[in-house]
């Protein structure tokens, strides 16, 4: 009371409420580009000096996690001992999938697709999901018999994996032809046996 502050000689004053300091918070924001998603809660509040909770960038499918736009290299990710609003944003790469083409059978002939001439080039990578289209073509001697290999058999090819696709040719019987191997002329005549 005053009366006991003048008995006391202390000074007179009067009590002043205090509050405690406010804490300061920080938002941490997840986002994602082409080809993902996040797992986990986005935004968070973290108050000063504590962590935030795990989030994971998920690629879809056909697609890899990259890296965060901060530098970060792992999906997961818990950001600790937060001072400061933080936005960072996921990344993704579409995958390519080797398509490899093989030749068999007793005939002859080439197989072509975008970038494929098999001949002599008969490998490609392609995007994920991309449809390619092969047509075989067989030699004059020859026909195309099928396509065999897992995602092959209708000659368009959804690039979904690694695919393995073989053209079958088959040499014709009964070819007709001026080719020493395949005909005898006869009596001078200029016509061929049936080989």
């Amino acid at each position: 009371s005053s009366r006991s502050a003048l008995r006391t000689g202390l000074p007179y004053s009067t009590a002043t409420a205090r509050t405690a300091p406010a804490v300061c918070q920080y938002t941490l924001t997840y986002t994602v580009g082409t080809g993902g998603t996040i797992s986990g809660t986005t935004p968070q509040t973290v108050s000063h000096g504590a962590s935030g909770t795990a989030v994971i960038a998920v690629p879809n499918s056909g697609y890899t996690f990259s890296s965060w736009s901060d530098g970060v290299l792992t999906a997961s990710r818990t950001d600790t001992n937060v001072t400061a609003n933080k936005s960072v944003s996921a990344s993704f790469t579409l995958n390519t999938y080797a398509l490899t083409i093989s030749k068999t059978g007793t005939g002859a002939g080439t197989v072509t697709a975008t970038g494929i001439d098999c001949g002599a080039d008969c490998n490609e990578n392609y995007n994920y999901d991309t449809n390619v289209t092969l047509t075989a073509t067989p030699a004059v001697t020859s026909v195309f018999s099928g396509w065999t290999g897992t995602g092959c058999t209708t000659g368009v090819v959804s690039m979904t994996t690694t695919r393995n696709c073989t053209a079958t040719f088959t040499l014709m019987i009964g070819t007709i032809s001026t080719s020493p191997a395949f005909c005898t002329i006869t009596d001078g005549a200029n016509s061929c046996n049936v080989t």
